[in-house]
């Protein structure tokens, strides 16, 4: 399960709190599969979620502006399945 998903962008935010130093196996493995599926995880903090919103706003802007210079935007796979 992911946290946030933006379907324009194939991209699955994901917050990270304390408990995810302790998965990171599983956290890897997960994210294997869903960029095998063609999405894109974007990692961010829960301390900066909840401590500076407007900086974890600006990161994901960020990474969407970064995903839109992306050659393959929007995705070939797009309308597809």
């Amino acid at each position: 399960m992911v946290d946030f998903y933006a379907s324009a962008f194939r991209l699955v935010i994901e917050v990270d709190g304390p408990i995810h130093d302790q998965q990171t196996e599983a956290d890897s493995a997960s994210q294997h599969i869903l960029e095998a599926l063609g999405l894109i995880v974007f990692r961010i903090r829960t301390e900066t979620v909840e401590k500076n919103l407007p900086v974890a706003l600006a990161l994901i802007r960020s990474k969407i502006r970064e995903l839109k210079q992306h050659p393959d935007f929007p995705s070939p796979l797009v309308g597809e399945g």
